[in-house]
């Protein structure tokens, strides 16, 4: 019975939202842009003191990947959670804008990623060791942004984007 309501449920989910869908803008002389959005919170996880990495990335103000995920590693401090959450989101940057310049737009300027955090920013920008990092681990997944064509910028936490509700949808989205 409980398959049974689940699947009422998804299908309730999937009735209310056909309408509803990614838009994407024309922009003036096709330019296209792309923008990235970082964010992470430090031990999110009870029980394990993991925490939680998500990133988006928009085309002319839609969502076109994102990613949302527990870390692998147990981080020490929000930096370092930060910090794991960024390298991330620079990756997928790294290859989105890659992938663009294949299909003949390519970022000139590289891509603009939105973080809220100084410190992470400014690893990003200069991975040196500092004295509240020498802990942290170098992975082969962490890339430096300066290395990548990705523009790493602050952005207070109210202003940045919200892309998509989470839950089920209660009213127009």
């Amino acid at each position: 019975m409980f398959h049974l309501q689940a699947a009422k449920r998804v299908l309730r989910y999937l009735k209310g939202g056909v309408k509803s869908g990614i838009f994407f803008q024309t922009q003036p002389q096709s330019q296209v842009q792309l923008v990235g959005f970082s964010d992470a919170d430090y031990a999110g996880d009870s029980a394990s003191r993991k925490s939680h990495s998500g990133y988006v990335f928009c085309l002319n103000g839609a969502a076109i990947s994102w990613q949302s995920k527990r870390q692998p590693v147990v981080a020490l401090s929000t930096t370092e959670s930060e910090y794991i959450s960024l390298c991330q989101c620079i990756q997928e940057g790294v290859w989105l804008r890659r992938l663009f310049g294949e299909f003949g737009h390519a970022h000139t300027g590289g891509v603009p990623v939105f973080v809220d955090n100084q410190s992470a920013i400014a690893l990003a920008q200069n991975a040196c060791l500092h004295g509240r990092t020498k802990h942290m681990q170098p992975h082969d997944d962490r890339v430096p942004a300066a290395d990548a064509g990705v523009l790493v910028l602050l952005s207070l936490a109210d202003s940045m984007l919200w892309v998509a509700p989470t839950h089920g949808q209660g009213g127009v989205v």
